[in-house]
């Protein structure tokens, strides 16, 4: 797996920078985290401040994973299979693509290193993640499964 690149800024602070949400937003957004807990593109969505897609794609901007909205894309039966449903709907994820010893999957939260380490283990192949948002990882689960 190829690592995350470091983040320079943190993902409240991008939002606030591409116009996506305000200061006072993010302030608000914080807030709530604190008390309740969650990660924070979660918490701002939920809010009502930022779509999904917003939250994704800044996501990937920050990491450096591409952000693959899956409306459109077609995947294979095959693939998908490759990963548990159980699994899949854990971690949010889904499977896209085998090349050779390298699987695709696009996923809502690209931190999350478990998720990897155990597709890594369960598949036997390398991961190349893409960034997309859990209710479009959902609904592939969902269509897929």
């Amino acid at each position: 797996m190829k690592s995350p690149k470091k983040a320079e800024k943190p993902l409240g602070q991008i939002l606030v920078e591409r116009g996506v949400i305000t200061f006072e937003q993010l302030e608000k957004a914080l807030a709530a985290q604190n008390k309740e807990g969650g990660l924070i593109g979660e918490v701002i969505v939920r809010l009502g401040f930022a779509k999904e897609d917003e939250i994704a794609h800044c996501l990937s901007l920050q990491f450096g994973f591409p952000y693959l909205p899956l409306e459109n894309y077609e995947v294979s039966k095959d693939t998908v299979a490759l990963i548990p449903k159980n699994v899949a709907t854990h971690y949010c994820l889904i499977a896209l693509d085998k090349i050779g010893g390298t699987l695709t999957v696009a996923i809502a939260n690209p931190l999350n290193v478990q998720a990897i380490e155990d597709l890594e283990d369960l598949t036997r192949c390398d991961i190349q993640i893409f960034v997309s948002t859990p209710s479009d990882i959902r609904k592939a689960i969902e269509k897929f499964y």
